[in-house]
């Protein structure tokens, strides 16, 4: 080992030189300098080339490693460990622990410590830098370990005048500053001791692991410093403790938050007596910040007040700590005025948000990634926040330049690292996705829990009782909201985070909090049902929302109050009713007409509905009061341009005229409302959205539809039941049909700009008024608020947008008069002209509350209804399912459902057989109750004995999953069928069977078939095989494509699909009750082709006929009462196919495939409509005999012989057939096997 001063001396000849040379000629003559246990810090050269080649030079003799100029030996252990801390194999936590535990023998004495200790000086004063301190704090560790306490003083001394002031560092700041305090003698090393202590206390309040803990030290070691530091001796000491004080009160976790801040703020204002503009300028813009913050969550107080001092305070600040002066101080307090801006209640809401923006976006400008990670990371944190709550600009972008935010924080913000950002910004980024237009709304929700749940791993009650409590609160309305999941679970869960949170909030401690989670309670326990609950929260809630204090909020929740007043069940119901008026009444005290319209006019429709209800019972002189609420509140609605809200104010008045029989007061009421419905639906352009509108207003068209009979106007009544059932596929088709001709290019693109737009603001609109909860609060200023503002200003935008791209029309229709002319009413005439071109009955069914309609449009024009006001939505829904409880019981659904989801074999067996059982006595149930009468009627209008009379059926409601071609009734001592009389043919709506009639009609000539058979895996589907030989067998046409078993792709499917006239899928299917967008066909590979996916991608040009000869195709869900329901043969319609042939439930296999091959026979050889081949293959399969069937699939075989598996599947049936237990029967006459395919479309 080379003597230290040996060391000295090589060092000073280097660096007095200066030069390569230099450093060779020691190198040379000490070659084992390199290989001490000591460090040599080489002055950067001035020449490059020189420090390159000794870079170079130290890696070719492989006798250590160069880092920034520090040259790092390889046999000392301290080198090994600081080079692997350095490459990154470990922490300098994990290198701090390995060296504690070194063998005796390695460790480093005294002496050399102490011999080292100018080196390591003189390194950090010339190239301080993270590299260098590892090195040092390594030798810090093992003077603490081995060095006499006066060696430990002088290292930590150097170590706290040079090492680098980092907030990465802080946790080491702490030790050093820990360590030193032990060797420093208070009494005659005061000042450096406060100085000390100052900076113990930052690293207190900066460190993100156990907060509440650190916290209390830090005002501890404060009020140590400003006990021995008087103001009188050391005031600069005393100024800074206090202002240390004041930062450390607001960041206190434990004790009333009320009562920290205000101590807060006195120890700031106390520090401001020695910081002086004048005399201490930086420290006192420092103090003007500490202010600034305290202020901003002041609770004592008027919080607009509050917040106007906070702006002051930091606006006074960026006076003095510039941008060029003092760029960190000025970014710090540039973005503490940003936080206060987007909480600021007082002006412009827009510009306010705007302000904070730009605030935060100029901290950025002074902070960086790469050199202040965790104020970059805090920085960004903040103008997520502040993008997500913008009001100005495209509320969807806003959203997710929020979440794009808040996802570049975590790359700082770790879960170990930085516990404190990371859930603060994981609960941020819950909100975001809990309030996300774009993507899919399920997905966002649950992501938004998973966020919430995350970071209450962090804000626990016991070390972030506050944060911990505001994350149960978005919890709890994420959780109200939420989509998946069983809706009272997913209530129950609400109400249990929100009650968590009152364990916290109390209305001691941080009243208006409180309020608001008694708010949030009562609308979870409204919607639970349990309404004595939700009263007794929001009575409670009225303790801190007083009319004097709070009016806006005590007339909200006391207008809340008249609404569940009318609902309550438990009491004598007039005095409920009293109630309910009573509190209506005191809320249009402070929501006058003048101040609050909006809000006036929702008081005046509850006072209007409670009164309507009184006056169906003892007090009927209130209708007269009702009728005039109702009235004013829907003209003001429409003064307000709110048709969404002014049609539920016509709607409620029609109910009040409805009640009381008032059938032509109540038609002109519905009337109105119908006009408003129809005006949300024209600005509507999302699919889901159309679908969602009209189910909504289902009701109304039902109430309307039952007016015009009760009034004997069945015609009017039979236009409103085609305009009140679902039209997006119907509008689909004829947007994807028609396009613009002959318009001038410059009108068409602007068209089309402002139909991009109008969808991107409906976007925007559709979560708008998606729950009742309230959210935290900006300031006195809730998010809700903030929220209802834009959503205000997008809705005026979008009624411009609409109505210019009305204007545009109606330019293009100069040109084009055929654009977009499909898009209006579908009128009788219309109808009967249908009617006469189909040469078909057109059964248009209306099931209701009320009972149920069946319009009627015969071919020769005439017209009828047929009622049943027996068969009721309710009867409907019985036969459906049967419930006991909440466990479904019996019904087709409920049997068929548990047969499928059977997994014991014997189980489903017996399963099976109950579907079967309830499936045969539905049919026979639904024709005496509902069907028997309409039968009757087609009866009277005979058709000639030769030809079959034609019915288009447009179904409703459940009607949709039922096979109604095979309803039954006795006669003549035999069973019969409704498709033994008619052909049917079923269609979503009217408007969407003529243009499917129109596409059969005028486009598709040509026979070319695309059969996908039994794609594999899992290929075990045989005769679906065999199915598709024999159809190209039959078709013999050399543009046949049959894509069997792993030639079955997806890719090739959508390559190919769009160039054949004739579709055909025998495989795998699938319906998605929970998701029917998922719901899809199995294809080879394991690869599916879903109903969205042929919503979005799939385009038939050249399809004539699609048949989809898999199980489920034609399922729909059976909940749905919009009456247009998302099953593939929606999508396929969609697509461009105008005939659709699917099936309703699962398929067996020999059944179908002979079913369908029959099928084929009827339109190939003997030219049959596709309704009609469908009826008779259905005919011939459910009366042939297991002989006639072996005799059909033998004459097939000779024509065109199986091979392989496909023989060996046959041969196993006519076994079956010929000794089976059906040998001697009519294997296929149950329903099963032949009632579930039909055909939708033309």
């Amino acid at each position: 080992m080379l003597k230290l001063g040996a060391l000295k001396q090589a060092v000073q000849e280097i660096q007095i030189a200066n030069s390569y040379d230099a450093f060779l000629a020691v190198f040379q003559r000490c070659p084992d300098l390199l290989r001490d246990e000591t460090l040599i810090m080489l002055q950067t050269f001035p020449n490059s080339d020189a420090k390159n080649a000794i870079v170079n030079l130290h890696k070719a003799v492989a006798q250590g490693q160069t880092f920034s100029g520090l040259i790092i030996p390889t046999a000392s252990p301290i080198a090994k460990l600081a080079r692997q801390v350095l490459n990154g194999g470990l922490t300098l936590s994990e290198a701090i622990s390995r060296l504690r535990s070194l063998p005796a023998s390695e460790q480093i004495g005294n002496d050399d410590i102490e011999g080292m200790l100018p080196f390591l000086t003189k390194n950090l004063e010339r190239a301080p830098s993270m590299l260098a301190f590892v090195w040092c704090w390594l030798y810090f560790e093992a003077a603490y370990v081995a060095a006499s306490p006066a060696v430990q003083k002088d290292f930590g001394l150097m170590l706290i005048g040079v090492m680098p002031d980092s907030s990465e560092l802080t946790t080491y700041w702490k030790t050093l500053c820990e360590r030193t305090i032990m060797h420093v003698e208070v009494s005659k090393e005061t000042e450096f001791w406060a100085k000390l202590m100052s900076k113990y206390v930052n690293c207190l309040i900066q460190i993100q692991t156990n907060v509440a803990d650190n916290i209390e030290i830090a005002i501890l070691m404060c009020r140590t410093v400003l006990t021995i530091c008087d103001r009188a001796r050391f005031p600069t000491y005393w100024a800074s403790a206090m202002n240390a004080l004041g930062a450390a009160l607001c960041l206190r976790v434990r004790g009333p938050k009320a009562e920290n801040i205000e101590q807060a703020i006195i120890c700031f204002e106390s520090a401001m007596q020695v910081y002086t503009r004048q005399s201490s300028p930086k420290e006192w813009a420092v103090t003007m910040q500490g202010l600034g913050a305290a202020y901003r969550e002041r609770i004592v107080g008027i919080k607009a007040d509050n917040l106007e001092r906070a702006i002051s305070y930091n606006k006074s600040a960026l006076d003095v700590a510039t941008r060029d002066t003092n760029p960190a101080d000025w970014a710090l307090t540039m973005k503490s005025l940003g936080i206060a801006y987007s909480e600021r209640i007082l002006g412009d809401p827009a510009e306010n948000m705007e302000l904070a923006i730009d605030c935060c976006k100029k901290s950025l400008e002074v902070y960086s990634r790469e050199s202040t990670p965790q104020y970059w990371a805090g920085a960004m944190n903040s103008l997520g926040a502040t993008l997500f709550n913008r009001i100005c600009g495209d509320r969807v972008e806003n959203i997710e330049n929020a979440i794009l935010c808040y996802e570049q924080v975590f790359q700082i913000y770790t879960r170990v690292g930085a516990p404190i950002g990371w859930a603060m910004t994981m609960s941020n980024l819950g909100v975001a996705y809990n309030e996300r237009i774009r993507g899919d709304r399920a997905e966002n929700l649950e992501r938004a829990i998973d966020c919430y749940r995350k970071a209450l791993e962090v804000r626990t009650r016991d070390a972030f009782p506050q944060d911990w409590a505001s994350t149960l609160n978005s919890l709890g309305i994420a959780y109200i909201v939420r989509i998946r999941g069983v809706p009272g679970e997913n209530r129950k869960e609400a109400i249990r985070c929100y009650e968590q949170a009152l364990e916290v909030r109390t209305p001691e401690a941080d009243p208006q909090r409180w309020a608001l989670l008694m708010c949030n309670l009562g609308s979870a326990y409204q919607r639970a049902q349990d309404i004595e609950r939700a009263i007794e929260c929001w009575r409670s809630a009225l303790r801190v929302y007083t009319r004097s204090g709070d009016p806006k909020g005590w007339a909200g929740v006391t207008s809340n109050l008249a609404r569940v007043y009318s609902e309550r069940t438990c009491g004598e119901l007039q005095e409920n009713l009293q109630r309910a008026v009573e509190s209506c009444e005191a809320s249009v005290q402070v929501f006058t007409k003048e101040t609050f319209p909006r809000e006036w006019a929702g008081a005046m429709l509850v006072l209007g509905f409670v009164l309507g209800e009184r006056g169906r019972g003892l007090l009927v002189e209130d209708n007269g009061r009702a009728v005039q609420c109702l009235r004013r509140a829907a003209k003001m609605y429409l003064d307000l341009q709110l048709p969404n809200d002014a049609r539920n104010a016509f709607m409620v008045l029609g109910n009040v005229f409805y009640e009381n029989g008032e059938y032509q007061e109540a038609l002109a009421a519905y009337s109105g409302a119908l006009e408003q419905a129809e005006s949300i639906r024209f600005v509507a352009l999302a699919l889901e959205r159309r679908a969602n509108i009209l189910r909504e207003n289902v009701p109304l068209y039902e109430r309307t539809i039952v007016c015009l009979m009760k009034l004997g106007r069945p015609l009017e009544a039979m236009e409103l039941a085609e305009r009140g059932k679902s039209r997006n596929l119907s509008d689909l088709l004829m947007l994807r049909d028609v396009r613009p001709k002959n318009a001038p290019q410059e009108v068409v693109e602007e068209y089309e700009r402002m139909l991009f737009r109008a969808r991107n603001l409906e976007e925007q609109l559709q979560y708008g008024d998606r729950h009742e909860v309230r959210t935290e609060v900006i300031g006195s200023v809730s998010r809700d608020a903030l929220l209802r503002r834009q959503k205000e200003a997008t809705r005026q935008e979008l009624l411009q947008v609409t109505s210019r791209m009305q204007d545009l029309i109606d330019v293009i229709r100069d040109d084009d008069p055929e654009f977009l002319r499909k898009a209006t009413t579908f009128t009788i005439e219309e109808a009967r002209r249908l009617a006469n071109e189909a040469d078909a009955t057109l059964a248009l069914f209306r099931v209701t509350k009320a009972g149920s309609f069946v319009f009627l449009v015969f071919p020769n024009g005439d017209t009828d209804v047929v009622e049943t006001p027996e068969f009721t939505a309710d009867v409907l829904d019985e036969i459906l399912v049967r419930w006991d409880g909440n466990q479904p019981v019996d019904g087709w659904v409920a049997r068929y459902y548990a047969f499928q989801r059977a997994a014991d074999p014997s189980v489903g067996a017996v399963a099976k057989q109950a579907w079967l059982i309830a499936m045969d006595a539905a049919l026979g149930e639904l024709y005496e109750r509902l069907l028997k009468p309409v039968h009757q009627r087609l009866r009277i209008d005979q058709a000639p004995s030769d030809k079959l009379r034609r019915l288009v059926v447009v179904p409703n409601r459940g009607l949709a999953v039922l096979p109604l071609h095979a309803c039954w009734w006795s006669e003549d001592g035999r069973r019969r069928y409704l498709l033994d009389e008619v052909v049917i043919t079923y269609a979503p709506s009217l408007s969407t069977f003529r243009r499917c009639l129109e596409r059969d009609r005028l486009w598709r000539t040509g026979k070319t078939f695309l059969g996908v058979a039994n794609p594999a895996p899992p290929g075990d589907l045989v005769f679906a095989q065999w199915e598709c030989e024999q159809i190209v067998s039959l078709l013999g046409n050399e543009e046949c494509l049959k894509l069997g078993r792993e030639l079955a792709t997806r890719p090739e499917v959508m390559r190919l699909a769009g160039k054949y006239h004739w579709l055909h899928f025998a495989c795998h299917g699938q319906y998605r009750l929970d998701a029917p967008l998922e719901s899809s066909l199995m294809l080879a590979g394991g690869e599916t082709l879903t109903l969205g996916e042929i919503l979005e991608s799939l385009v038939l040009r050249s399809a004539w006929l699609t048949v989809l000869s898999a199980c489920e195709t034609g399922l729909v869900d059976f909940r749905e009462i919009a009456d247009e329901h998302y099953g593939l043969p929606m999508a396929f319609l969609f697509a461009g196919s105008p005939t659709v042939w699917a099936t309703l439930w699962t398929a067996y296999d020999p059944s179908t495939a002979l079913l369908m091959v029959k099928a084929y026979e009827g339109l190939v050889q003997e030219n049959k409509s596709k309704s009609q081949a469908v009826r008779d293959a259905q005919l011939w399969l459910r009366q042939a005999t297991a002989e006639e069937l072996l005799a059909s699939l033998s004459q097939k075989e000779a024509l065109h012989p199986s091979e392989g598996v496909v023989l060996s599947e046959v041969a196993s049936w006519k076994r079956e057939m010929r000794f089976g237990p059906s040998a001697k029967g009519r294997p296929y006459a149950h329903p099963y096997f032949w009632a579930g395919l039909h055909c939708v479309g033309a």
